[in-house]
């Protein structure tokens, strides 16, 4: 996913040749036929082209609108749930004291304890957002994904769980 706020004009030729190639052939195949070959036939009035034209504007500008409409709701949900997990890990830190116990722990022992609550936490961070990445079967995937991890050298064939081994116990893990 690109999300840079400019782009060259060369990536962007770069990401969009085969879309300009296509739309240029489609578009010189008709004038083509009409001047060259003298099919008079094939031409078409204007009024029922720009109204076609302007009912598929309307509706593309309804569905790019619904579509930023769902990308933001998401944003601040996962705004919120990083939010809250900051509150999280701070209460964590707070809360693990020798306070209300009957035997204190010694600090290195409730750092221990704090540390593994934390990471915890953020496994199930990794979890959730592996799970919301995860390609839906009404998705249309043309698996850009899979060719851009190849292009950048990713390993390809890495297990996505295996992010959150770092922060989970061996048994917890499995």
């Amino acid at each position: 996913m690109q999300v840079g706020r400019r782009f060259k004009l060369w990536e962007t030729l770069n990401w969009s040749k085969v879309s300009i190639l296509v739309f240029l052939i489609w578009g010189t195949v008709p004038v083509f036929v009409y001047n060259v070959l003298g099919w008079h036939w094939v031409h078409l009035p204007w009024q029922p082209i720009s109204l076609i034209g302007i009912a598929v504007a309307f509706y593309l500008g309804f569905k790019n609108n619904s579509s930023y409409d769902r990308l933001w709701e998401a944003r601040k949900i996962w705004g919120g749930i990083v939010n809250t997990s900051r509150s999280f890990a701070v209460m964590a830190r707070d809360w693990v004291n020798n306070d209300t116990v009957e035997e204190p722990q010694s600090e290195e022992h409730l750092n221990v304890i704090r540390k593994e609550i934390v990471h915890r936490h953020v496994a199930w961070l990794h979890a959730l957002a592996i799970q919301l990445r995860k390609v839906k079967p009404w998705e249309h995937n043309s698996n850009k994904e899979n060719e851009i991890r190849r292009e950048l050298g990713m390993d390809f064939h890495e297990d996505k769980f295996m992010q959150i081994n770092p922060y989970l116990s061996s048994k917890e893990f499995d």
